[in-house]
């Protein structure tokens, strides 16, 4: 017995609209989406005429009326005659034209669209859904999960072919896998090669198989690789012939299962050393686009050892900040300990990357070999070995801050007066603040006028083009974490903008931006602090730089998190760096922003797991700062969760004090104001204890609570709290109807409905009807 058809509904439902209205269909989708057998489960009951586009005649003289004129393979169609034809066909109302190709609709067919003549079943409207695929398993005997469908249809993206193969695979109970999977994909791709490729001209076949060696192009990276001019033509030949490559923008990108196919035909019919003379091309192209990380991969693959070394000499030039040694640290950490011995650079980044790594012994290691091979050299190169270690002097984060500035106070006179040269440092690691940045500069605060004064300009000369700017970056941020002083902070802000716009570099202007928004944001001016984020944006658009613009995403996602917008939150989240998979240390900002979503979604464990492990950093770091704030958000999580949470408290509080630092207490406003309450006897009772400072955060922590005041509350309200009343009061609201309007709609009187909405406002600790639907939403009570 033959096995019941199961269509994907939503071609299938086309389909059947056009017959009924006698419509031409164009059916378009890569090889195994099914065009061809649903249009033949469809068309088995009628009389029905196949042609295809690759016949060199037609024969159409013996059509009767309601007959339907399938032509299929329409890709391999060439004759100008046989389109015209077709387009002739369309016109007709008599007969069912239906199309059936692998390319998009061709330019050639375009008019029938504009006169409406013809209606597109995609690939899309093709893809099989977990549903379907649930229905043939069935069908077939196969046991299969709602969950395990669902991956299927993913996996193959909707493919009906690909299923196929998969539930075959999984007809003698193989589980459903990674192993089982990467098995259909060299099936499918053996296929793929044996009898779709072999269909193509042999020159774009060569073309793709050379082009292959990379997962994505642009048309000047297939020349480069290819050595083919013509490559804009057979971009077009492939596109004519299939729907098998996808564009962008200005990148192609082949599919995946297609490609693995293509590489499989390259190495045989190239051979080892002519397809890795193509790896070697894209390689080239990486580089001299400055695209190391592929560059480094490509040059990897194809075992040109000189090149990787270069690649990563190069890339440790640049400072921790701009570089790509996140993502090159794998190779960096996989050179032999000789392949290192005798570059400077490659010790310094060993050194600075073990560094990050949170390995300090290996990072000493490092730094002793450049000491050791210092006394074994001479001229430039001795120059250049003791420049580095002056540089990891400074910049080694696991070495904190206590000694930094005796240390500059040497290097400065050196420098300035041209007897060294340094690398390039990076002062706030492409985060919105300095005082967090590539060091900690808390201590520097207690002083910040006093050094701006003495050292400042000269340590801005110091540090090059970084330093433009720096001085006032530093003392705005320094005045803001203090409070007191708004109208002096916003001045060095302003001031240090100007300075950086005549030749600065915008890592210090994000800082500046950062501290501007979170005091707009603290003095409840939220359309302010949008306003500075989005010109920001715009100007942070035309620069490369993937990891500020992760931090910027993450300080935007703060200012949303204030504002109730759940929403953007979670779509944040959907990008924010996993902590399970790998603890990177420059990521650090964004670790710290997932904490305060994961507060905000009631997530308690996962913030306080997370706080654990930047807290780690932060004491083998010497980093007070993160210290204080970590335990600060420890403190509101472990009292949430019934701990004891008091004595990390009064530790941060002692911390801040120390500083005088009160808005990295008071920007944590209603969450942690309930805290500060509660625990004001116990830190007034504690040796040492400032009254007047405790009563500066206290003070400006209840004005923030009052301006955001769901933002990180303990206690929020919960559904059960709202009778179902309650709830339709507050619906009603949010659709604009009046107190008058809701009595008349639902029988009360104004008086109930105003009692019930008076009691929602308290309960959602509101200040208005506004206020209170916004909260209401971010609870996803309405």
């Amino acid at each position: 017995m033959a096995e019941k058809y199961i269509p994907a509904k939503t071609g299938y439902n086309k389909l059947q609209f056009t017959d009924n209205s006698n419509t031409t269909v164009y059916i378009y989708g890569a090889t195994g989406y099914g065009k061809s057998r649903m249009v033949k489960e469809y068309t088995k009951r009628r009389k029905a005429l196949w042609l295809s586009g690759g016949a060199t005649e037609w024969n159409l003289e013996n059509l009767t009326e309601g007959s339907a004129v399938i032509i299929d393979d329409l890709q391999l169609l060439t004759s100008e005659t046989q389109k015209q034809r077709i387009l002739e066909l369309a016109g007709r109302t008599d007969i069912w034209l239906i199309l059936i190709g692998r390319m998009q609709f061709p330019q050639w067919m375009y008019s029938m669209i504009t006169d409406g003549k013809v209606v597109i079943i995609s690939e899309e409207d093709l893809w099989l859904n977990a549903e379907e695929i649930k229905k043939i398993a069935d069908n077939r005997k196969i046991p299969v999960t709602e969950k395990e469908a669902q991956r299927i249809a993913l996996r193959a993206c909707g493919n009906a072919m690909v299923v196929s193969l998969l539930l075959q695979m999984m007809q003698d109970g193989k589980p459903l896998d990674d192993t089982l999977e990467d098995k259909l994909g060299v099936a499918f791709a053996e296929y793929l090669e044996n009898y779709i490729i072999v269909q193509w001209n042999i020159d774009l076949q060569e073309f793709l198989m050379q082009i292959s060696v990379v997962d994505s192009f642009t048309l000047p990276m297939a020349v480069m690789i290819t050595g083919d001019d013509k490559a804009a033509l057979m971009l077009e030949e492939a596109f004519r012939i299939g729907n098998f490559i996808e564009k962008t923008g200005e990148t192609y990108t082949i599919r995946e299962y297609l490609i693995l196919a293509l590489r499989r035909r390259a190495h045989k019919v190239f051979g080892q050393q002519k397809y890795m003379s193509y790896v070697r091309n894209a390689g080239l192209y990486y580089e001299t686009h400055d695209d190391l990380v592929n560059a480094l991969r490509m040059y990897a693959i194809c075992e040109e050892k000189d090149k990787v070394r270069s690649i990563l000499i190069r890339n440790g030039r640049r400072h921790m900040g701009n570089g790509k040694f996140y993502e090159l640290r794998r190779y960096y950490l996989a050179l032999e300990e000789e392949e290192a011995d005798g570059s400077i650079v490659l010790m310094s980044s060993l050194s600075m990357l073990y560094s990050v790594m949170m390995n300090e012994e290996k990072s000493e290691y490092w730094y002793q070999k450049i000491k050791d091979y210092s006394k074994t050299v001479k001229g430039g190169e001795k120059r250049e070995a003791e420049e580095m270690l002056l540089y990891l002097d400074i910049a080694l984060p696991h070495r904190g801050s206590v000694d930094i500035l005796d240390i500059l106070k040497k290097v400065i006179p050196l420098v300035t007066s041209g007897g060294i040269h340094l690398p390039e440092f990076s002062v706030t690691n492409n985060q919105p603040g300095i005082m967090v940045g590539g060091k900690d500069f808390c201590s520097w605060s207690k002083r910040d006028e006093f050094l701006a004064n003495t050292i400042g300009k000269p340590l801005e000369k110091l540090m090059g083009a970084y330093g433009r700017g720096m001085v006032h970056a530093s003392l705005c941020e320094s005045f803001y974490e203090k409070g007191g002083r708004d109208s002096e902070m916003l001045n060095h802000a302003m001031q240090s903008q100007m300075e950086i716009e005549g030749g600065g570099r915008l890592e210090i202007l994000f800082a500046t931006v950062g501290v501007q928004v979170r005091y707009n944001m603290i003095s409840g001016k939220h359309a302010q602090a949008i306003s500075l984020l989005n010109a920001f944006e715009r100007r942070l658009a035309q620069e490369d730089n993937p990891a500020m613009k992760a931090n910027f995403r993450a300080l935007r996602c703060r200012v949303n998190l204030m504002l109730n917008d759940r929403n953007a939150v979670q779509q944040w989240l959907l990008e924010a760096p996993d902590e399970l998979q790998e603890f990177w240390t420059l990521e650090r900002y964004r670790y710290m922003t997932k904490v305060l979503c994961y507060l905000e979604l009631g997530q308690n464990l996962e913030a306080i797991n997370l706080l654990n492990r930047v807290r780690y950093y932060a004491d083998l770091s010497k980093r007070p700062y993160i210290r204080m704030e970590t335990g600060l958000l420890q403190a509101i999580a472990y009292k949430r969760e019934g701990q004891e949470w008091k004595a990390v408290m009064l530790e941060s509080l002692e911390a801040a004090k120390e500083y005088h630092f009160v808005r990295v207490i008071s920007e944590k406003g209603a969450g942690i104001l309930a805290l500060l309450q509660e625990i004001k006897e116990d830190y007034l009772a504690t040796e040492g204890a400032d009254a007047k400072w405790f009563q500066k955060v206290l003070k400006e922590t209840k004005v923030v609570a009052e301006r955001y005041s769901g933002y990180l509350k303990i206690e929020m309200a919960q559904p059960a709290d709202f009778s179902e009343n309650s709830l339709t009061i507050l619906r009603m609201q949010a659709e604009g109807y009046s107190i008058k309007e809701i009595a008349a709609s639902l029988g009360a009187s104004e008086r109930t409905v105003k009692y019930h909405a008076a009691e929602n406002y308290r309960k959602l600790e509101a200040k208005g009807k506004t206020d209170a639907v916004q909260k209401a939403r971010s609870m996803n009570l309405i």
